[in-house]
């Protein structure tokens, strides 16, 4: 139904808008010269740090500012703050404005800063336009929508404030698949289609047309809802004059644009939506854009059903008149398909292709630099165990069964989903197709990853095969090799690790792999000396006994295998499990071997003779973490039924529950006396526990996502806490006060540990960084190899160690060395030479190779 010419969107005058009643205010005369661009706000100095992502300090007057570089070689100095507002970091750079990633108020909510680009400022209808963009996302409230907080000045230029999408956008995800040479299952691209659909229908119905969608332009928030933004070249329908001059007529991104657009922008209406829409989605599921001679995506992407070439066909149709009517045709048309039976509206059943991809496609929130789409393709082959993100679900769009609230849509298989069971978002269902069965969290991974949302989680479908990537056998899982950073060289491909520890004389360091297998590797040379074969299924945790004698492995195939470190014998397996093993520890004294399990019990089992000797039941979801205190008496459990429990090690006797936590447990520590217990949950908290009574003695309350990993200061006056908000935080433990927030990650923190002395706290991140920071000022001492990879590390005495999912690399890049691992010295960041390492190397001062577990 066509809307009548000439609807107009009033957006007022000149000045600031926003949710929060903010005074107009009268812009700032523009500055004709660019040389304020490189002069502190504050005290116009130009003696400037350089350039960084992060925030900084003037030179002079000792300012918070935040210097970048932008694009065209110029160099600008923002205040790092403004009323209620703090830039955090810079993360993009578009065609109008520099956008940062900022906190708001006290409550530090992350937010997104859109900064109009300096030059553009000087440009009257420039700031017009991003006036403009302001007015019509305060006139929108629609869930595929951004959502507009603030519109004010920022110094000297424009600055609108929205609400942060950590999923970053469709082009970082389209990136990602190019470069792994996957495609979009078809069930995610029709879902997140829908979404984008309802976004410019809300647009449409106020008479507005986008004028600019593509891939950049859609984005996805921390629930895998769509939403379109970026609003500047919205113009009201039908109109044949634009009050702004026709300088930058062409602005918008002619790869996506409507022929009609091309002749004359000014006459265009809401079907060239439609048609940069179908542009946008044929790129998503073939990886290409449509030719003059374009082929039926069914053709490029083999779980695109035939019949939805006819929906393509229509929105790229050359004449307005011959594509859908409006946004409402189309969804008639997608709404008929969705519910159209037969393989076409199925999933694929549960194969060996969605064993290896359902459990990777866990964290589709986890863009990397900032981008968290980024991490969609490279966790298919990294299964980290984080909550996931997919399309969330769209309105009017029934799914195809009833879904409890705590459970997972199954994923492609008939299987039941198991009762409470949340994970982060994915693509919502559409009706009619199917979802993928439900993986285990940790076995699962989000890039695309970055700060999730915990609640209402739900499993991602699997991706069907993609053309041009080789299946494998039935039990054998194909790997995609990872990202290589160009300064590096590898040393020895290690397909998907998921966990590492150090031996207890530092000489060895033995890994868990997808690949069903654990190896041991020579921690000096970095030779392989042993492959632990005979599990089933991936490998999820191993530990060494503390004589470093014997390894133990969990696996998904449900059993805890013990192997002769030496010789590689299998000797013990420890069986009666009835679903996978999460996590493995030995006792203090090498005695006994505790382990968790999906099957939400955790045992401890003899590990001379393979006996099991007792059975924690209890939990009512899974086991993720289990710990034995430092007197071996006592075995504490962290699951995501929201508990963590203490059980009696010689008896099995449930000592104490601790309740309180709203979401799943990620991790569980005692303290060095083992008085108390600390415990991390997706529900955004790390809570502290009296081991003897079960109190709850302190809740750490801050972040903004769900916290991976927790640890105690050696003394057990502090502990730390990594976050998927891309935070680590310090705590007094006695207090329970935040004592530091150590900011300059720019993906989730799943991994902090304590130096030796307390005095640094180190951190790992999925952006492929690990940073020191200092306890005192809470500032970074220094931080190491921005791989786009996971990492793991440990402290040793006056250095630090790091090796990465990867594989082993070499320190120079130039030749082969022999190093598995690199140290560091802590006070300075200086790497070490293989000489020095040998000379400081004290393997029983090891304090922790942390797997992210």
């Amino acid at each position: 139904m066509r809307r009548a010419a000439g609807a107009r969107t009033a957006f007022g005058g000149r000045g600031a808008v926003s949710h929060r009643s903010r005074d107009i205010r009268t812009p700032m005369p523009v500055p004709t010269s660019p040389g304020w661009l490189a002069a502190c706000p504050a005290c116009g100095s130009r003696e400037l740090p350089q350039p960084s992502h992060a925030p900084q300090t003037c030179t002079d007057c000792g300012a918070a500012i935040m210097v970048c570089a932008l694009r065209d070689g110029e160099v600008v100095c923002l205040p790092q703050s403004v009323d209620s507002v703090e830039l955090v970091r810079k993360v993009g750079e578009g065609g109008m404005g520099v956008v940062f990633e900022g906190r708001n108020g006290p409550s530090g909510q992350p937010v997104a800063v859109k900064i109009l680009h300096p030059r553009l400022a000087q440009s009257r209808e420039m700031v017009a336009r991003f006036h403009r963009e302001a007015a019509l996302l305060m006139t929108l409230n629609h869930p595929h929508v951004v959502k507009i907080i603030a519109h004010f000045r920022w110094g000297q230029n424009e600055a609108l404030i929205t609400e942060w999408l950590p999923g970053g956008n469709l082009k970082g995800m389209l990136e990602q698949m190019r470069h792994w040479r996957q495609q979009m299952p078809f069930s995610w691209g029709v879902q997140y289609l829908w979404q984008a659909s309802c976004g410019l229908d809300a647009l449409h119905k106020r008479g507005l047309v986008h004028r600019d969608v593509k891939p950049s332009n859609l984005l996805i928030g921390a629930d895998g809802r769509l939403k379109v933004s970026d609003l500047g070249l919205a113009r009201p329908l039908g109109r044949e004059q634009s009050d702004l001059t026709q300088t930058g007529a062409f602005l918008g991104s002619v790869r996506y644009m409507a022929p009609e657009q091309l002749d004359d922008s000014s006459k265009v209406d809401d079907r060239a939506d439609l048609y940069a829409l179908g542009r946008t989605f044929y790129e998503l599921l073939t990886g290409q854009l449509p030719q003059e001679a374009w082929l039926p995506p069914s053709r490029l992407n083999a779980t695109v059903p035939v019949e939805f070439d006819a929906v393509i066909q229509r929105l790229l149709a050359r004449e307005p008149g011959n594509r859908f009517a409006d946004v409402a045709a189309l969804q008639a048309a997608l709404h008929r398909f969705s519910f159209r039976p037969g393989p076409s509206g199925s999933a694929a059943p549960v194969s060996t292709w969605q064993k290896m991809f359902a459990p990777a496609i866990t964290g589709i929130l986890g863009i990397l630099g900032g981008f968290y789409l980024a991490a969609v393709l490279l966790l298919l082959v990294r299964p980290f165990g984080s909550p996931r993100a997919k399309p969330a679900p769209v309105e009017g769009v029934a799914q195809s069964a009833p879904t409890p609230p705590d459970s997972q849509p199954p994923p492609a298989t008939s299987a039941p989903a198991p009762p409470n069971r949340t994970a982060a978002p994915k693509p919502a269902p559409v009706e009619g197709v199917s979802q993928s069965a439900r993986t285990p969290p940790d076995s699962q991974p989000p890039p695309a990853t970055s700060a999730p949302t915990p609640p209402n989680r739900t499993a991602a479908p699997t991706p069907a095969p993609a053309k041009g990537v080789a299946q494998s056998a039935p039990d054998q899982r194909p790997s995609l090799p990872p990202p290589r950073p160009a300064s590096l060289r590898q040393m020895e491909q290690i397909p998907a690790v998921t966990s590492v520890r150090f031996s207890p004389d530092g000489r060895r360091v033995a890994t868990g792999s997808d690949d069903k297998t654990a190896r041991l590797w020579d921690a000096e040379k970095g030779n392989l000396l042993q492959t632990f074969q005979g599990h089933t299924d991936g490998v999820r945790s191993v530990a060494f006994s503390p004589d470093g004698r014997r390894v133990a492995t969990g696996s998904d195939d449900k059993t805890a295998r013990l192997w002769d470190a030496e010789k590689g014998n299998l000797l013990k397996t420890f069986q009666g499990h009835t679903d996978g093993v999460r996590s493995v520890a030995f006792s203090p004294d090498g005695r006994r071997v505790a382990t968790g399990s999906a099957d939400k019990t955790a045992r401890l089992w003899d590990a001379e003779t393979g006996n099991l000797l007792k059975d924690f039941q209890g939990h009512t979801d899974w086991v993720r973490s289990v710990a034995f205190s430092p007197d071996g008496r006592r075995v504490v459990t962290g699951s995501d039924d929201k508990t963590a429990r203490l059980w009696d090690a010689e008896t099995g006797n449930l000592l104490k529950t601790f309740q309180g936590h709203t979401d799943w447990v990620r991790s569980v520590a005692f303290s060095p006396d083992g008085r108390r217990v600390v415990t991390g949950s997706a529900d955004k908290t790390a809570r502290l526990w009296d081991a003897e009574t079960g109190n709850l003695l302190k809740t750490f309350q801050g972040h903004a996502s769900w916290i991976r990993s927790v640890a105690f200061s050696p003394d057990g006056r502090r502990v730390a806490t990594g976050s998927a908000d891309k935070t680590a935080r310090l705590w007094d433990a006695e207090t329970g006060n935040l004592l530091q927030t150590f900011l300059g990650h720019t993906d989730r923190v799943h991994s902090v540990a304590f130096s030796p002395d307390g005095r640094r706290v180190a951190t790992g991140s999925l952006d492929g960084t690990c940073r020191l920071w200092d306890v005192e000022t809470g500032q970074e001492v220094c931080q190491w190899w921005s791989l786009k990879t996971r990492s793991w590390w440990g402290f040793q005495t006056q250095r630090w160690v790091v090796l990465t999912a990867d594989g082993w690399y070499d320190c120079d890049g130039s030749q082969m060395t022999h190093s598995l691992v690199r140290h560091y010295d802590q006070a300075t960041g200086r790497e070490l030479s293989p000489e020095e390492s040998k000379t400081y190397f004290q393997p029983d001062l090891v304090r922790k190779a942390l797997s992210g577990r």
